[in-house]
């Protein structure tokens, strides 16, 4: 402690500061020299750097607020390069207890420090552009380089070296096609052209696309960000428990629709126009497929299966408590594949094995075996997937179970909903007719997904009323379906859903200080971590549904007429953007004013 005498009337300038380095010598070295710097400069340095951010005034102060901290939050997640990383990387939250390595590598971090994602990486781009590109190129040069010699890119490299082994979600061409919008950078796309078209046809190897039919699985649901997915999670009681990779799904097949559309974009640009023609007949039937899954009744797209390339509905086949043979001699119209679920009333598993005699669907007969390994056991359940499907089941023999256990044999329900069958309207796969039926009596339905304060994750408010993940907003995939809502020209429509999160997001900064990774649909409450990127206000998404696209202080793309309720100013780099209801002012650094009536979209410009 050190004492200060002050008399009255005068005053004293202190400088301090702290450091925690690995010994109390290291620590006190790096205080002394930091409070050494001129600290007038450092000020006036941070000052110019946030000059580069987003000011939006709309007159609420609660969302100019929350546009102006989600910026800086999200700037705050950025991370220097590491020994594994050679670009800037980002975590998903920064609190004062992270950070910290026990191991002293990061090898050994929380899942929001474990690396980035391509799904983190096209929101975070939707808050950080057109500010800083170059950051977020950084950040796709870092997936780029974890690729192997078949093409894959790691789905979540770490600051640490981390590794999920899974391949990364296929959005990475259309991140860098938006970033050529804004910086023309022709050299860097040039750079990782290479890249991007062996890792878009390393999804169709017979490690992701098992049954070789052009239509890619997922391996696993997070790579959807869906790790809770009420079908496919084996960890949930109230999940169903499906094997994802016996499934095709609208949502990776509408990912990889945009990304062939991309590549192609980016090979007509940079003239490598060998591979167009495989890239276009590849997407081609990737469309196909996702338009063979809409269902008129419901006005969606769904999930179908792998082998039967058919949407199959729950039927509840058998059931049987404790081992034995469960007769049970059904012929099916479609061929099903089984889906078997077994309770028990302790913690522990079973050394267990199901055989299943049944015929296939061209009628021969035929066996599986499916191991203990292959049943995922948890604390009083365990679920299992059969890898063929049946036109007709014999028998069931189960062995392994004690007497009280129960066991039921449904085939897999694929006809529930969720928020990623909605994606093909982002890749601009539907028609007009079908993209007004998908917007008009499933998107903007209150009694499906057009919850209170944004979309929920499953339209089906009593289904799985055990969870609150189905009934959350995950503000990317929205991000997403309103990018594909104003493409289609429901902007009105893309403007509201924005104002129903902001409703979700404001009101958690009031009652709580923070941003939270997810809002309940129905009630607004946030969930999950507090600070997470997932939960920022989606800044980009506004100033889309605003008809605004920023490039750079002299270049702006306006669209549309304002859809929100009153005047806009946007402010960006010393240009200002006066948004009216049906007249635009846009004001350029230097003072010349250009004045916009017409809702055509334009490009007003100055460069």
């Amino acid at each position: 402690m050190h004492r200060i005498d002050l008399p009255p009337g005068k005053s004293r300038y202190f400088t301090w500061c702290q450091a925690g380095l690995e010994t109390p010598q290291e620590s006190f070295s790096s205080a002394r020299q930091i409070s050494g710097w001129n600290w007038d400069a450092e000020i006036a340095r941070i000052d110019l750097q946030n000059s580069t951010q987003v000011e939006i005034y709309t007159g609420n102060d609660e969302w100019d607020n929350a546009f102006a901290l989600a910026q800086n939050n999200a700037f705050s997640l950025f991370m220097g390069k590491t020994s594994h990383l050679d670009r800037t990387s980002f975590i998903g939250s920064r609190h004062p207890d992270d950070g910290y390595s026990y191991r002293g590598d990061g090898s050994d971090y929380g899942p929001q420090w474990s690396g980035q994602t391509p799904l983190d990486a096209y929101y975070l781009a939707n808050i950080c552009l057109p500010s800083s590109p170059e950051l977020i190129e950084g950040i796709l040069e870092n997936s780029l380089n974890s690729i192997n010699e078949n093409g894959e890119i790691d789905w979540r490299p770490g600051l640490g070296g981390q590794l999920s082994n899974r391949l990364a979600t296929p959005v990475l061409a259309s991140l860098a096609w938006r970033l050529y919008e804004i910086t023309n950078n022709q050299e860097f796309l040039d750079q990782i052209f290479p890249k991007l078209l062996k890792f878009f046809f390393s999804w169709f190897s017979p490690d992701h696309d098992r049954d070789e039919d052009g239509i890619p699985e997922w391996d696993h649901p997070i790579q959807a960000g869906f790790e809770d997915h009420p079908l496919f999670a084996r960890w949930h009681k109230w999940a169903e428990g499906i094997d994802i990779t016996t499934t095709e799904s609208p949502s990776l097949c509408a990912l990889l629709y945009q990304e062939s559309q991309s590549i192609i974009q980016i090979a007509k640009l940079i003239n490598v126009i060998e591979p167009v023609v495989t890239l276009e007949s590849m997407g081609e039937k990737l469309r196909l497929a996702v338009e063979n899954a809409w269902d008129e009744n419901i006005n969606s797209y769904l999930y179908w299966d792998r082998d039967s390339h058919i949407t199959t509905g729950k039927n509840v086949i058998g059931e049987q408590t404790g081992s034995g043979i469960t007769q049970l001699d059904q012929n099916f119209s479609s061929p099903q594949r089984l889906v078997f679920r077994v309770i028990t009333d302790q913690e522990t598993t079973r050394i267990s094995q199901i055989s299943i005699h049944g015929r296939s669907s061209s009628g021969k007969h035929r066996v599986e075996n499916i191991s203990s390994e292959k049943l995922f056991w948890f604390p009083g359940w365990g679920t299992a997937t059969s890898e063929l499907i049946y036109s007709s089941i014999e028998f069931v023999d189960i062995q392994g179970l004690q007497e009280e256990d129960s066991i039921r044999i449904s085939s897999a329900d694929l006809t529930n909903q969720d928020i990623t069958n909605l994606l093909p309207i982002w890749a601009g796969i539907p028609s007009n007719t079908r993209a007004k039926s998908l917007v008009e009596k499933t998107i903007t339905d209150q009694n499906r997904y057009w919850g209170e304060y944004g979309l929920p994750a499953c339209p089906d408010k009593d289904h799985y009323s055990e969870n609150d993940v189905c009934r959350s907003i995950f503000i990317p995939w929205c991000l997403m379906i309103a990018e594909g809502m104003i493409s289609y020209g429901y902007r009105d429509e893309a403007a509201e859903l924005v104002t129903r999160i902001m409703e979700a997001i404001t009101s958690s900064l009031k009652r709580e200080g923070d941003f939270r990774q997810f809002y309940n649909a129905d009630t607004g409450i946030g969930l999950g971590d507090s600070n997470s990127l997932w939960g920022l206000a989606p800044l980009g998404l506004f100033l889309d549904a605003l008809g605004i696209r920023l490039i750079s202080p002299w270049k702006v793309r306006l669209a549309g007429v304002n859809p929100f309720p009153w005047p806009v100013t946007v402010k960006y780099r010393g240009m200002t953007i006066l948004r009216g209801k049906n007249k635009t002012q846009v004001i350029f650094p230097d003072g010349q004013t250009v004045s916009v009536d017409d809702p055509k979209p334009c490009l007003v410009s100055l460069e």
